[in-house]
């Protein structure tokens, strides 16, 4: 795996593009998930930058734990830490680390793997497209959108 962090937030903006580009084809499910793994990509960047990404420890969609290791290793300044914070905070109250998704049946899937099966693969008789929200996904994207957009800022890029 690459330690090239410049790397690491090229691909998050990508995948933000991406997810853009599906969501206005009229793919939001896609979106929904191209949207979350560019969140996820953009706090595991701040981690390699810091040099305290761990290939085995950091393998999480969970953008909460990603973002209290970098509190924890002081990775950005309080002032980037500020605004940073309530950006994901915000995406996980809405499902950016979590996928909250009910289903026909009316149970509730509360994933910490935002990546598992259940917003890339059919629920009973329902399929992602279905049972995830456009409208959340636009959200996703732009709470995504946020997060990047910080960082480039923050690193000069």
């Amino acid at each position: 795996m690459t330690k090239s962090w410049e790397s690491w937030l090229r691909q998050a903006r990508r995948f933000v593009k991406s997810a853009e580009l599906e969501l206005s084809n009229g793919f939001h499910e896609i979106a929904y998930y191209l949207a979350l793994h560019a969140g996820e990509l953009a706090l595991k960047t701040v981690l390699v930058k810091c040099g305290v990404f761990d290939e085995k420890e950091d393998k999480t969609h969970d953008m909460l734990k990603l973002l209290s290791k970098i509190e924890n290793f002081n990775c950005l300044p309080s002032n980037v830490l500020i605004e940073l914070s309530p950006i994901v905070e915000s995406g996980a109250k809405r499902g950016l680390s979590h996928v909250d998704v009910a289903t026909a049946e009316g149970l509730t899937i509360d994933c910490e793997a935002a990546m598992t099966s259940q917003i890339r693969y059919p629920i009973g008789d329902e399929a992602p497209y279905q049972y995830i929200d456009p409208s959340e996904t636009q959200n996703k994207i732009e709470l995504a959108n946020s997060l990047i957009t910080l960082l480039e800022k923050h690193f000069s890029l």
